[in-house]
């Protein structure tokens, strides 16, 4: 499918938290229709997605720093010149009931 009426062909777009899970698919379909993307997440690695339409850059990120997301920033912007995109999707899951037994209110 052409997907090139979105306009994104060439467009720098950030993923926090995009090494795996909907980040990283969410990253792929960027890449799939023409966009720079940049992966931003705690991963050791960089996450394997195919480059065939995109370009593919991956910093390593804590984004609970702001001292780390200033240099994944300035990073970006050095590697491609601006940011035209950003998917803030990093986040955590704590595995745990979601009401407590005990406190069935509280």
């Amino acid at each position: 499918m052409n997907e090139s009426w979105l306009g994104l062909n060439g467009k720098t777009v950030i993923v926090t938290g995009g090494a795996s899970g909907i980040g990283k698919a969410v990253a792929q379909e960027f890449l799939n229709v023409g966009c720079n993307v940049v992966v931003s997440d705690m991963a050791p690695e960089a996450p394997e997605v195919d480059t065939a339409a995109g370009r593919f850059h991956y910093v390593k990120t804590d984004v609970t720093s702001a001292k780390e997301v200033d240099a994944m920033a300035k990073e970006v912007v050095d590697t491609f010149g601006t940011v035209d995109v950003l998917v803030n999707n990093a986040g955590i899951n704590i595995p745990r009931l979601l009401v407590d037994p005990k406190e069935p209110k509280g």
